[in-house]
């Protein structure tokens, strides 16, 4: 397995064919926020877009061939899963800021 995943999508995104994804990646063993398309048309749309846009906090991956994000943010670098209420905190926390940025971009 590559990573582990969860995705959901916030009224604020649904009628735009969007969604947030919170990603676990092994090799890197850290968290991740994405924001993704229902498919690759609606992906390849807003990625074109975001690239057009400034947002220095993020990465917006220079191509999204083999791709799932349209943007990314790391979450969590080094999770500590001995603590796991301060680590779905932070996890929560960083997701709801990513969201409201994206939200607020789009």
């Amino acid at each position: 397995m590559d990573m582990t995943y969860f995705s959901f999508t916030p009224d604020s995104l649904k009628s735009l064919k969007l969604k947030i994804a919170v990603v676990f990646i092994y090799d890197t063993f850290k968290f991740e926020v994405w924001l993704a398309g229902s498919n690759k048309s609606v992906q390849k749309e807003y990625w074109e877009l975001f690239t057009e846009k400034s947002l220095d906090k993020y990465h917006i991956p220079s191509s999204i061939k083999g791709r799932d994000s349209i943007v990314e943010n790391v979450l969590v670098e080094n999770p500590d899963f001995g603590d796991l209420d301060s680590l779905t905190q932070e996890i929560e926390e960083g997701t709801l800021r990513f969201m409201e940025d994206v939200v607020e971009a789009l």
